[in-house]
C-alpha cells in the first residue's frame, strides 16, 4: 500500500516535508537501516513516529528541529506531539 500525500495529511495532520513520503514508502522498510521507515499500521502513523526515542537519540538534528516546529505549532495538540517525539516518548 503506498502512501499519498493524501492518507499521510489525513493521518498525521500535516503535510509531508523533507523526505517523509520517501520514508514511509521505503522498499527497505525493517532492515537495519532502515528501521524507522515504513508505515506503522496499527497507530496508522509513519514508524519514525510511533519507533519511541531511537531517531532523538542516534539523530540530535532532528530533535533539535522537533523542538523548532513545535514552537511553531499551532495547536496545543500538535505542539505537545513534537514534543514527546523530541524527547524520545512515543506518541499517544
Amino acid at each position: 500500500m503506498t502512501i499519498t500525500r493524501e492518507k499521510f495529511i489525513e493521518a498525521t495532520g500535516r503535510e509531508p516535508q523533507h523526505d517523509d513520503l520517501d520514508r514511509v514508502n521505503c522498499d527497505r522498510a525493517g532492515e537495519i537501516t532502515h528501521l524507522c521507515c515504513g508505515w506503522d499500521h496499527a497507530a496508522n502513523k509513519p514508524r519514525y513516529e510511533t519507533f519511541g526515542g531511537v531517531i532523538t537519540v542516534t539523530n540530535p538534528g532532528y530533535r533539535d528541529w522537533l523542538l523548532q516546529k513545535a514552537e511553531e505549532a499551532t495547536t496545543t495538540e500538535e505542539r505537545e506531539r513534537l514534543l514527546r517525539l523530541a524527547n524520545g516518548t512515543p506518541p499517544k
